[in-house]
């Protein structure tokens, strides 16, 4: 494997997100943007996830020259 790029950021819930996750639309959601190339650059996996920001969790673990991030749902707390 290559490099991986991945971003998160918060926006408002599109009519189709706030379906599936089940909240009101316009409501915070956590947007996870991912790209994976191989050794020649070229892409081989793309996705952009949406997440309930009342229910998830950023998760960074850095060791040496792997670095990795984690994106962990949880059920809400309470």
């Amino acid at each position: 494997m290559g490099q991986t790029h991945r971003s998160v950021e918060t926006s408002g819930a599109s009519q189709r997100a706030a379906e599936y996750l089940q909240v009101a639309p316009g409501s915070p959601v956590m947007v996870l943007r991912s790209t994976m190339k191989d050794v020649q650059g070229r892409p081989v996996e793309t996705f952009i996830a949406f997440h309930r920001s009342d229910r998830s969790r950023f998760d960074v673990v850095l060791n040496g020259q792997h670095d990795s991030a984690l994106m962990l749902v949880r059920p809400p707390q309470g």
